[in-house]
């Protein structure tokens, strides 16, 4: 349902970013604390990093089932539900008295994530007019950008200044409490109608998008997961110097999905293909960009720019194309698509090479990311995916 004011329904819309701030703060939590809950645990690291494969997998690969074994439930109930979950989980992760016990603890974390994460876009769409989809898309996915720039490095910092328990106590409680404060701002969102005795029209071209937009992913992370060994190769990286790469390719991301949903309104079929070719192009160009500093600056710059932007026209692109019946299971498609473009796309990185492969890294990446954008422009151009849509919607 849409809020009768656009201005009251911004308020929901931030609520449920607020919630995807506080849920990737907990999905990337281990990664930043690792060191710290080895010692803390007894556990060597390497089975402290598998409590980030086990989060993957386990997201990768409930997220489908459970969208769909709950698709008969109110959309608001589902929220907080998977919300107060994770919070809860979190919480008995900064608990747990032994290793199997904090692997629990972290997959049930994964499970309630997994299925907020596939509901909150389709319920901020539904929250505000269809002219401001891909702004509500955008408030939404500024989530996990403030995650990474604040939220992760100040619980970070309170993990190691008082022990990662309290940190991850505190996000789990800043979690819970989020998920509360929905249950007052949501309106009541009515499971969507079913669609009987056939398959949804729309389930083709959403999931054909959804798998080339996962394309993508694995193209950017197959090189950024290794840009400093592929930079380092390249003889473009001085001492201290990835830090300011990394900084360049945060504030374009920023950038980027500030103009997105402008991109996304004004070309709602191509700015998806558009975003991919602009990651080809500027992979293609950090590998040509040889040794030279400040021409790698540029090019991750307009990289940077590219990825801010790509979830907001990803998932923009995916909400028009599923019809009402299917948007539920097309949220619950993105999410899959996105955990395993970033778990294939580090894999792959790897089996290249991580940047001390034959061919350069970022070739390789331009070659797939190339790909992808042919394929995410080919389904742009076909009618038939138009045509079958538009005969799905009520």
């Amino acid at each position: 349902m849409t809020i009768s004011t656009p201005r009251a329904a911004w308020v929901p819309v931030i609520a449920l970013a607020a919630g995807t701030l506080w849920t990737v703060t907990a999905e990337l939590l281990p990664a930043a604390l690792l060191l710290r809950i080895s010692a803390g645990t007894g556990a060597p690291p390497g089975a402290v990093g598998v409590l980030v494969t086990a989060w993957g997998v386990t997201i990768a690969a409930l997220s489908l089932p459970l969208a769909r074994a709950t698709r008969r439930v109110d959309r608001r109930t589902l929220l907080v539900a998977s919300l107060v979950a994770t919070g809860v989980a979190t919480v008995l992760t900064a608990l747990a008295p032994s290793y199997t016990a904090l692997l629990v603890a972290r997959t049930l974390a994964a499970v309630g994530h997994g299925l907020f994460w596939a509901l909150v876009v389709v319920a901020a769409g539904s929250l505000v007019p269809e002219k401001d989809v891909p702004r509500a898309v955008a408030v939404v996915v500024a989530g996990p950008a403030v995650a990474t720039v604040a939220a992760v490095p100040a619980a970070t910092a309170l993990g190691e200044a008082a022990g990662w328990r309290l940190a991850f106590g505190a996000v789990g409680a800043l979690t819970v409490a989020t998920g509360l404060a929905l249950l007052p701002l949501l309106p009541r969102m009515a499971p969507p109608p079913m669609v009987r005795g056939r398959r949804d029209p729309s389930a083709v071209p959403v999931v054909r998008v959804a798998v080339l937009g996962g394309v993508v992913l694995v193209a950017h992370f197959a090189v950024f997961t290794y840009l400093g060994p592929a930079l380092a190769a390249a003889g473009a990286l001085a001492r201290g110097r990835l830090s300011v790469v990394l900084l360049v390719f945060g504030v374009a991301g920023l950038l980027g999905l500030a103009v997105a949903p402008a991109a996304a309104r004004r070309l709602p079929t191509l700015a998806l293909p558009v975003t991919a070719a602009v990651v080809a192009v500027a992979l293609l160009a950090l590998g040509a960009a040889g040794g030279s500093h400040p021409a790698v600056l540029a090019v991750v710059a307009v990289w940077g720019v590219a990825l801010g932007a790509l979830p907001v026209v990803f998932q923009t692109r995916l909400l028009a194309l599923a019809s009402a019946a299917f948007r539920p299971t097309a949220g619950a498609v993105m999410v899959v698509a996105l955990n395993l473009g970033i778990a294939v796309g580090a894999a792959a990185g790897a089996v290249a090479g991580g940047g001390d492969g034959p061919l350069p890294l970022p070739v390789l990446g331009a070659a797939v990311a190339a790909v992808a954008a042919v394929g995410l422009t080919t389904a742009a151009l076909r009618r038939t995916d138009a045509g079958l849509v538009a005969a799905a919607r009520p």
